[in-house]
């Protein structure tokens, strides 16, 4: 049995659940079966990089007119007139992939990118494959560019996503409450003194971990600042991934408004700084969202552009385990309320609790593993 797992590089969402479901799979089938790839490899330089690199740029200077199109295409009227020129586009634009799929005919196809749903459905309904492709949604809202005709299973992050999929038009039958896929780490239950030790904290002061690589410099700068101004009693804890610039200027704040503060770069144990953490302030993301949800971490989402981070920020705020700052000033000041209301922390956490799904990849993998 051969599986085939593949993503999208469009935002690190998609890569890191491709990643989760790999690192569960191969708990249960041999390495030389499995092989995980990014689809945009597979294509030509100029769609990559429009679809790649123009993806990034468009959601971070134009988000409005991102948001505009991200609705309007959601429409399912407007989504019908443009599902064909849609298929074309990525049916033309992505031979080398199909070449891929042809020659290493995978057994299973485990995409969590809707392109890829595009491409291997196509090949099963000309009869050139036959394969079970399954689809794992990465936002808790759903949009019709995840739905095509050949996909045999959806797996979805909650109740809600499934009732949204169900409302596209597809079968009860083929969708299963997974939650979005995180690394199997996520289901470790740690001890939140301990790990404050290990990265020496101080084990008495509320910890807010920043995730910053979405913000870009000046956002995440602007916070620390609001922060620092507060004059209360915290520590934090930023992750800047690989924006070295924004890392060492967050070094300089902390000194300069004498800031308990912990400047990291990338971090393959993002799992360990949310168990020492009491708060998240980030981007409303699906993976990180689902990650803190596995925490039980209360967060607070920063400006969620329009689109699928408003809709995964309104969605985690409507269960009671979030909250939306519209910009780093209410941000600032909901952490120092939260920080005076601990009863308020205690309820959002148990909230979040309720959100999880820490074993989420685990169950994936169990569910097709059960079905072949």
């Amino acid at each position: 049995m051969k599986y085939l797992i593949v993503y999208a590089s469009a935002g690190a969402g998609h890569r890191k659940a491709a990643e989760a479901i790999h690192e569960a799979l191969l708990e249960r089938v041999d390495k030389k079966d499995v092989a995980i790839i990014d689809s945009l490899d597979y294509t030509n330089a100029f769609f990559r990089w429009i679809y790649a690199r123009k993806y990034i740029t468009f959601v971070n200077d134009l988000p409005n007119i991102w948001g505009f199109f991200y609705y309007l295409l959601n429409i399912r009227l407007i989504y019908r007139l443009i599902r064909f020129p849609r298929r074309v586009v990525n049916v033309l634009n992505c031979r080398r992939f199909e070449d891929f799929v042809l020659k290493n005919r995978p057994d299973v196809v485990i995409s969590t990118h809707f392109m890829a749903n595009e491409i291997v459905a196509h090949l099963k309904r000309n009869n050139k494959i036959n394969c079970r492709l399954y689809s794992a949604v990465t936002d808790y809202r759903m949009h019709f560019f995840w739905v095509t005709l050949g996909v045999d299973c959806y797996f979805v992050a909650a109740e809600q996503t499934r009732k949204d999929l169900i409302g596209c038009g597809i079968s009860k039958d083929k969708i299963f409450v997974t939650g979005i896929p995180i690394s199997p780490k996520f289901s470790v239950s740690l001890n939140k003194q301990d790990v404050k030790s290990k990265f020496g904290l101080d084990a008495s002061l509320f910890t807010a971990l920043i995730i910053g690589g979405g913000f870009g410099v000046g956002p995440v700068e602007e916070l620390v600042k609001k922060i620092g101004a507060l004059k209360i009693d915290l520590q934090l804890l930023v992750v800047c991934g690989y924006n070295e610039k924004l890392r060492e200027k967050i070094k300089l704040l902390a000194d300069s408004f004498n800031i308990k503060a912990k400047a990291y770069g990338f971090v393959d144990n993002i799992h360990e700084l949310m168990s020492a953490s009491d708060i998240l302030v980030t981007k409303s993301g699906g993976l990180t969202s689902a990650e803190a949800m596995a925490k039980a971490l209360p967060t607070v989402f920063v400006s969620p552009i329009p689109g699928q981070e408003e809709r995964n920020s309104s969605f985690l705020q409507a269960n009671n385990a979030a909250f939306i700052a519209e910009d780093v000033d209410s941000a600032s000041e909901k952490i120092k309320w939260i920080i005076q209301a601990r009863g308020e922390l205690g309820k959002m956490g148990i909230a979040a609790a309720k959100m999880a799904r820490p074993d989420s990849a685990k169950d994936i993998v169990n569910i097709i593993c059960t079905q072949m």
